[in-house]
């Protein structure tokens, strides 16, 4: 059961991926770069709500969509912010990451992505 969360949770961030950087890639010419990525992430987590909670986590949603999508949403910053901080400290304090930043951007990831599925397992959707 664990592993099938794990490997649907997966494919559903890559999901999430391609919908952040397409929208993000569509609505930056009008929106630029920064808000931007703030429309695209809003969509992304959206998207991975959505097939998260009717595809990896199939449970018994006891709130209502618009409180279940806002707690989400927090708690996706947290995994996020983990990202970005794992990034940033490995380019600060490694110099072979800072030369391949993509090691970065993978650990960034994982750091992430753990984060973000204990959180939609153990307390989104519980």
């Amino acid at each position: 059961m664990l592993l099938r969360q794990l490997f649907l949770f997966g494919i559903v961030g890559t999901i999430g991926f391609i919908v952040d950087a397409g929208i993000l890639y569509l609505s930056k010419s009008f929106l630029g770069i920064y808000w931007g990525r703030g429309l695209s992430f809003v969509c992304a987590v959206f998207a991975t709500w959505i097939l998260n909670r009717n595809i990896t986590f199939k449970a018994n949603h006891k709130l209502s969509l618009f409180k279940e999508f806002a707690f989400y949403l927090w708690c996706m910053l947290f995994g996020g912010a983990a990202n970005l901080i794992t990034y940033y400290l490995l380019i600060h304090y490694f110099g072979l990451v800072a030369e391949n930043p993509i090691i970065g951007v993978a650990i960034g990831s994982v750091v992430g992505m753990a984060i973000n599925f204990l959180s939609s397992k153990f307390l989104v959707f519980k």
